[in-house]
């Protein structure tokens, strides 16, 4: 090997160890949740004096979320002749009166893991259920201190 094809070997090693170094520089320290940015949707329908899932087959169904994750729940009233409503108490959760026919939206971030009931005032004694909201997952992120600089020979 030449004087010259030696010094460009090093020369572009030396480039590509800097240019990993700079890349890594800009990554983030810490964790960060896989859930964040996008909407747990959730559809529920009050039918029958209960909660019913979107097939109509499960009654007052358990709702999953996780922390950190927004949450959408669309409440659709299909009880005809009756307002129904759904709130989540220990959540501070809760919507207005929802009439036959009609739906209402509720959107929400859960801060805190744990099981909480979703109720509707009006039938709390038929109209119940259960939300679990897990903790995040975590993935662990590559950080310019943690990585090591490529040996040149």
């Amino acid at each position: 090997m030449s004087k010259t094809e030696k010094k460009f070997a090093f020369g572009f090693a030396g480039f590509a160890a800097i240019a990993l170094l700079v890349a890594f520089s800009f990554l983030s320290v810490g964790t960060t949740s896989e859930a964040q940015g996008s909407v747990n949707e959730i559809s529920l329908y009050g039918h029958a004096a209960v909660f019913k899932d979107a097939s109509l087959a499960e009654t007052n169904p358990l709702l999953e979320a996780t922390v950190g994750q927004p949450v959408r729940i669309t409440f659709t009233n299909v009880d005809e002749g009756v307002v129904h409503e759904i709130s989540i108490p220990e959540l501070g959760v809760s919507n207005t009166k929802v009439k036959w026919g009609n739906e209402a939206v509720i959107d929400f971030v859960p801060e805190v893991e744990g099981t909480y009931e979703y109720i509707c005032e009006r039938h709390k004694g038929l109209m119940k259920g259960k939300i679990h909201i897990s903790a995040a997952p975590k993935i662990q992120v590559l950080t310019a201190s943690t990585a090591q600089a490529a040996e040149l020979p």
